[in-house]
C-alpha cells in the first residue's frame, strides 16, 4: 500500500498526537512521522515511545516539506503557532487541528492562512478508538460542506 503522505509533523506531542502518530503508522498513512515539542524531553519520549519517526528541535524544521500538519496544541496557542510556521508550509500542505473548539481556532489561524476556513468547515474527520491503548481504530473522513 502507498501512504497517503510523505511526511506528517505532529505539532503538540500529547496524549492526541500520539494516538495519532500510532494510528497512522499502523494504517500505513505516513511515509515519515516528524514531531515537535518545545521540551527536548516530550520529545524523546515520544521517539522512545515510537509514535514518531523523528523529532524536530525547531517547529519551523518540523513544518520544512511537510504535507500534513496537526496542531495539537492548546487552543490559545493556535495562533502563535500559526505564525511561525505560516511561511514554512511547502505550497498544498494540509494543515489540520484537534482542538475542541473550531470557530476560535479558524479565527486564530485564518490569518495566516487563506485558505484554512474552508478546509477545516468543509472535510469531516473522526479516529474512533485510542491506538495507545491496543484497541482497533477507525479513520472516517466525509466532505460536508459549508455549514
Amino acid at each position: 500500500m502507498n501512504a497517503m503522505y510523505d511526511k506528517v509533523t505532529l505539532i503538540g506531542l500529547g496524549l492526541i498526537a500520539s494516538s495519532m502518530g500510532h494510528a497512522m503508522k499502523k494504517a500505513g498513512l505516513a511515509n515519515t512521522i516528524v514531531g515537535y515539542s518545545q521540551t527536548k524531553k516530550t520529545r524523546d519520549i515520544s521517539l522512545d515511545i515510537g509514535f514518531v519517526d523523528s523529532v524536530a528541535e525547531t517547529i519551523e524544521d518540523a513544518v520544512a516539506d511537510s504535507d500534513l500538519i496537526v496542531l495539537s496544541v492548546p487552543v490559545g496557542a493556535m495562533s502563535e503557532v500559526a505564525k511561525k510556521i505560516g511561511s514554512k508550509l511547502k505550497p498544498g500542505a494540509t494543515i489540520t487541528d484537534v482542538g475542541s473548539v473550531k470557530k476560535s481556532v479558524i479565527d486564530m489561524v485564518n490569518p495566516h492562512y487563506h485558505w484554512v476556513y474552508i478546509l477545516f468547515r468543509a472535510t469531516l474527520w473522526l479516529v474512533l478508538s485510542s491506538p495507545v491503548q491496543n484497541q482497533d481504530f477507525q479513520i472516517y473522513s466525509k466532505t460536508v460542506g459549508a455549514y
